[in-house]
């Protein structure tokens, strides 16, 4: 929107000067120069709307897009580009979004009807008349001809399918000679000193028709046609032949091309196997993500050159590859376990890394079904029906874009509506950052989740097959070897470059597997030694108590002793229905019987313990109560005395006990 105030500002100040000269009739020139210069400065908006929408809808649509020789395209200077029709109108919509030049397209004159003409008149698009159309359109034609030359005289950029229609078969049907007519008329009027350069572009799309495909934009190396000059003079007809017949091999070598339709299953399904060994190896000049649409591309153009140089080559390999699929059948397992890489970890670790991924992927999925999963549906089941009435293959992924621009807003709108009206405005904003990534992840998971159990269930089924796997595997050996083969003759016999020298493939799932169980080694040793980790602050000095056991093991027996007759006493069923205040530095009750018990033999002498003053902490003051060792603690039957024959209950006089003092007391030093 800011580029498209600075352009109405910029033509503002140009077209100043012009507003304001004489005239003779200056009211109708100001409304002349009016209505002008706002249909330029409309038309200019439209153009940078429409771009950057083209930018969001591919980068959402189509998972990378491969651009290949671009610099192919000068900055400035008559350019006339030509290129295959194999996606409808996304074909122009992918070129005005790579190329910065504005370019001059043409387009079947029906469209122009629509709502769409607006847009296409905003690009300069130019109307053409297809014979299936107007048998009688040929005259128009010449003048949309005479329109397209008159843009390259004045040094600009214009593009066409000279295809003449968008087809769905992967082969470039013979073209029109529409594109040799322009580039000639423009440099005869110029007596070839233009400098014209055609540059054919190869579109392709893999896979078709399909969201999250890869697209691939391959520029050639642009032709010149000076040379057709003398041609011209003397045989006009020859010439527009000739030149038509380079920019037919120009596109054949660019765009994703089969000579015969026969021959497609065979490319598909040589590039299926081989797919594998390229993931590891690579591709130069190409991206992880495409792949396998480059593969496709190459193996095309290599069988179709050993086609007509080698039948003999291309037959053994067809062997080769019926042998492999026949031992394949006939042992049952699935061209996937074999074909392609799931990346699972070998042996037990397989079912481990399973259960991990689709753990961990769960959530976020799950957020992006509940968020997407009506938009999605929606999108593909309207773009269906659509296709449906239209019978034409080639406009489903425009379907799908056209409908997802309005199904996908719609919906995540009313998500965002409902869920601000309940949380809070950062809850709100994280979610709209989530709907997308979430979205596109969702998908991606139920793929992955699908391929990781169906390689899990032909792992597990193949172990009982070892030895027909074994036989499978040597005829698939066999098969790329012979490829590897070809692949070498026609690096160096076609393209001249050398032979790619023996690569052996790094162990990656073996080496994972064995940095895993180290990793799991270390994390247990780990773990085990937690238990001696010291604690932070903690004094390392032994405590007194400990220097004590160690120096005076019976001191400390008969301090356990006292200490448990004390704790005896104060359990006893008399001690606990003693007033609080008897425990707290006041002289206890007498619990001695009125009555004296005889004399007893006392017990052996036993040293002296230490007082229990010396291990009270400060605050802490004993409380003194008889300590007769031989008084019973248990016995709850009334005794008598054998001199005055009173009955007294037997009670065991309390050990010494330490209460913590109050603070008058403690300072008093009580």
């Amino acid at each position: 929107m800011v580029c498209g105030l600075l352009s109405v500002v910029s033509c503002l100040l140009s077209a100043a000067p012009q507003l304001f000269y004489t005239h003779p009739h200056p009211i109708e020139a100001h409304l002349e120069y009016i209505v002008e210069f706002g249909m330029t400065s409309s038309k200019h908006l439209v153009r940078l709307l429409i771009k950057g929408f083209l930018s969001i809808a591919f980068r959402v649509y189509y998972r990378s897009i491969q651009v290949q020789g671009a610099e192919a395209v000068p900055e400035e200077g008559a350019v006339l580009l030509v290129a295959n029709h194999p996606n409808s109108l996304l074909d122009p919509a992918i070129l005005v979004h790579l190329i910065p030049r504005t370019l001059r397209f043409g387009a079947k004159h029906t469209l122009f009807s629509g709502p769409l003409g607006f847009v296409l008149e905003a690009f300069g698009v130019i109307p053409l008349v297809r014979a299936q159309d107007d048998p009688r359109g040929g005259r128009r034609n010449l003048e949309a001809l005479d329109r397209y030359a008159e843009g390259l005289d004045q040094k600009l950029a214009a593009a066409i399918f000279p295809e003449g229609l968008s087809q769905d078969d992967p082969q470039v049907v013979p073209i029109k000679t529409g594109a040799a007519r322009i580039a000639l008329k423009a440099e005869s009027a110029a007596d070839f000193n233009l400098g014209l350069l055609i540059v054919p572009v190869g579109l392709q799309f893999e896979p078709r028709r399909r969201f999250r495909a890869d697209a691939f934009v391959r520029f050639g190396e642009p032709l010149k046609i000076a040379d057709l000059a003398p041609l011209h003079a003397e045989n006009p007809r020859k010439a527009i032949r000739e030149l038509t017949a380079r920019i037919d091999t120009a596109l054949k070598k660019l765009a994703f091309h089969v000579e015969s339709q026969e021959n497609l299953p065979l490319v598909e399904r040589l590039t299926d196997v081989y797919f594998q060994r390229v993931r590891k190896t690579g591709l130069a000049g190409v991206d992880r993500k495409g792949l396998r649409g480059e593969l496709l591309y190459r193996t095309a153009a290599c069988l179709n050159h050993y086609y007509q140089a080698d039948p003999d080559a291309v037959a053994k390999i067809e062997r080769q590859l019926e042998r492999y699929e026949r031992l394949r059948e006939k042992a049952g397992v699935d061209r996937q376990l074999l074909e392609e890489a799931a990346r699972l970890l070998p042996g037990p670790l397989a079912p481990i890394q399973v259960v991990a991924e689709v753990l961990l992927g769960a959530i976020p999925a799950l957020f992006g079904f509940l968020t997407g999963a009506i938009p999605y549906y929606l999108t593909n089941r309207v773009s269906n029906i659509i296709l449906a009435n239209t019978k034409h293959p080639p406009t489903l992924s425009l379907f799908h874009i056209l409908v997802g621009i309005v199904a996908f807003p719609l919906f995540y709108g009313l998500e965002i509506w409902w869920l601000s009206s309940y949380a809070s405005d950062a809850a709100t904003v994280a979610f709209i950052l989530l709907l997308i990534p979430s979205g596109l992840f969702a998908r991606f998971y139920v793929d992955r989740v699908w391929k990781l159990f169906s390689h899990l269930g032909g792992r597990v089924s193949s172990w009982m097959k070892l030895s027909a796997v074994t036989h499978i595997t040597q005829a698939q050996g066999g098969l790329l070897q012979l490829m590897d083969q070809m692949r070498d003759r026609y690096r160096v016999e076609v393209l001249g470059w050398s032979t790619l020298p023996p690569r052996r493939p790094f162990p990656l799932r073996t080496t994972i597997a064995v940095l895993l169980v180290v990793v799991l080694i270390l994390l247990g040793f780990f773990v085990f030694q937690l238990r001696d980790r010291g604690v932070e602050d903690l004094s390392q000095a032994p405590s007194l108590w400990y220097q004590l056991r160690n120096q005076d093991p019976v001191l400390v027996h008969a301090r356990l002793e006292a200490d448990g007759r004390g704790t005896a006493v104060g359990f006893s069923p008399r001690a606990r229905r003693l007033k609080p205040a008897a425990l707290l530095g006041r002289t206890p009750p007498n619990l001695t019987p009125t009555t004296s018990r005889p004399a007893r033999t006392p017990p052996p002498a036993t040293p002296e313990p230490a007082s229990i003053e010396s291990f009270a902490p400060s605050g802490w003051v004993h409380c003194s109560a008889s300590t007769d060792p031989s008084a019973s603690i248990d016995s709850k039957r009334p005794q008598r005395s054998k001199e005055t024959g009173n009955h007294s209950h037997g009670r065991a006089s309390p050990s010494p006990v330490l209460v913590q003092a109050s603070g008058a007391e403690s300072a008093s030093g009580v």
